[in-house]
């Protein structure tokens, strides 16, 4: 199946893997996930799009939306500073050194 579109007289190339923050985007004011977004990442992955996260949240704070998702690519913490891997293995950490922070 290809999900090449086009926009007037461009042909847009398919989306491989789309990232979204969490906090306002797909979680609820309460932290919780709706069915409705569930079913949203459930169709994405049916037409053969990867999904992840992006986060302000430390690597702990994931794992709500990673579990709830059931995300199965990296995602990043720290607003991209640390990259982990769903069961939490931190993959890279990107921190600045005490003199420049």
């Amino acid at each position: 199946m290809t999900r090449t579109t086009t926009e007037g007289d461009r042909v847009l190339p398919p989306i491989d893997l789309l990232i979204s923050d969490v906090d306002g985007t797909l979680v609820r004011t309460d932290k919780s996930l709706t069915e409705t977004t569930r079913q949203a990442v459930d169709r994405l992955r049916r037409a053969g799009v990867r999904f992840s996260i992006i986060s302000a949240r430390p690597t702990r704070g994931l794992r709500l939306p990673l579990d709830g998702l059931q995300v199965t690519e990296p995602a990043a913490a720290f607003n991209g500073g640390t990259i982990v891997a769903v069961d939490g293995t931190i993959l890279q950490a990107h921190r600045l050194d005490d003199a420049t922070a």
